[in-house]
């Protein structure tokens, strides 16, 4: 239900770049801030929207014994090591464009830390990937 709330949310945002959120999750419940969670979403999924090279925004999960992970993949341009070990630092951005701040991502980090998860970005075959993984309480 959250992703479909902050799919609608960027609505405007997605039909003026003629991208689709794909939201592929199916029977997975988390409890946490509902608020604090969509700012999570909110930002990933725009990030994603905005950089883009595709015509699609795909978010999926999969839950394992110890952890539950959420995807949010787009098609992209090759990101290079030194700039995905950067990207959730505060104030960096990839490109310059006009109201990019560099922000978001960060906050994204210190939310996802907040409730006890991570969050990092994987690159390959043209696509890029923001995965948060919850850790389960009963694990730790």
């Amino acid at each position: 239900d959250l992703i479909d709330q902050v799919s609608l949310l960027m609505d405007p945002i997605s039909r003026s770049k003629n991208i689709k959120i794909h939201n592929k999750i199916k029977d997975i419940t988390y409890f946490g801030d509902p608020k604090w969670e969509k700012e999570l979403y909110i930002n990933l999924i725009k990030n994603s929207l905005e950089h883009s090279k595709g015509d699609s925004v795909e978010v999926f999960a999969r839950e394992e014994k110890t952890y539950l992970e959420v995807y949010v993949e787009n098609l992209s341009d090759p990101i290079s090591e030194e700039k995905r070990t950067r990207i959730f630092d505060r104030y960096y951005k990839l490109s310059d464009k006009e109201g990019n701040f560099g922000i978001g991502l960060n906050l994204c980090k210190m939310i996802a830390e907040s409730n006890n998860a991570k969050i990092r970005m994987e690159t390959g075959s043209g696509k890029v990937r923001l995965i948060v993984r919850y850790y389960k309480k009963e694990t730790l």
